[in-house]
């Protein structure tokens, strides 16, 4: 998914205000297709950020990517679902399966998740974990944001907010609007996930952390081409 974060500059705008944007790819880590996408949309392309899945089937040849591409700012791309965790499953006895793997999809982890079937504790020593493999590999991960927006879970966000703060991680990526309707059905577009966002970014704030304005894009997750991009950049509005 590649998406475009919008950030209000009214503070440095000289007479005409100005729009600044962030064009970013998610999944990097999660396939040798995605990997090699991101890498040539960064160096033939406008790409100047991508969001890791340290525990990603393609995770370390991910971060020889991000090294040999010093200008690609990297973050994580924290992630609750469909992967096999780093830690073992002796140590996440209810957030992994026997063979180490984590929740198929968001909807079950959200609904283990709050009514306590899976312990905070377990959710964030895997997202240590996480972080932590991208800082060893030598990568200072620019931003933090979440697989199926799963960081905006109450209680989650919590470990995420303590999780920046640990590691010196200034900005949390957040699905701000506007967008395509909600009513479109896609996940990623519906109300609830805004509404979650417009409550996390209070959070998100009184912990000093920054956020993108908006995020564009998210409703087009996987069929974002030349034209919708072309259109989603236009309507960036002045400042």
């Amino acid at each position: 998914m590649a998406t475009a974060t919008h950030t209000p500059t009214s503070s440095i705008a000289p007479a005409r205000a100005r729009r600044f944007l962030i064009v970013s790819a998610d999944d990097l880590g999660l396939a040798g297709e995605v990997d090699r996408a991101v890498e040539r949309a960064h160096r033939e392309g406008v790409l100047t950020s991508a969001s890791l899945v340290a525990c990603g089937a393609t995770a370390e040849g991910a971060l020889a990517l991000a090294r040999r591409n010093p200008e690609l700012g990297i973050g994580v791309h924290l992630t609750l679902v469909g992967e096999r965790a780093l830690l073992p499953h002796a140590r996440l006895s209810h957030l992994t399966d026997g063979e180490g793997r984590l929740p198929r999809g968001h909807g079950e982890f959200a609904r283990r998740f709050l009514t306590g079937g899976i312990p905070l504790a377990e959710v964030e020593a895997e997202l240590e974990a996480q972080v932590g493999r991208v800082r060893d590999s030598g990568i200072r991960p620019t931003h933090l944001d979440g697989h199926q927006h799963l960081h905006l879970l109450p209680g989650v966000l919590g470990a995420v907010l303590r999780l920046a703060r640990r590691h010196g991680i200034a900005a949390l990526r957040l699905p701000l609007g506007p967008g395509d309707p909600w009513w479109r059905g896609r996940l990623h577009a519906s109300l609830g996930t805004r509404l979650a966002g417009l409550l996390a970014a209070r959070a998100v704030r009184r912990s000093g952390l920054v956020h993108p304005g908006r995020v564009l894009g998210i409703a087009d997750t996987g069929r974002l081409d030349g034209e919708r991009i072309r259109r989603l950049a236009e309507g960036i509005p002045e400042g």
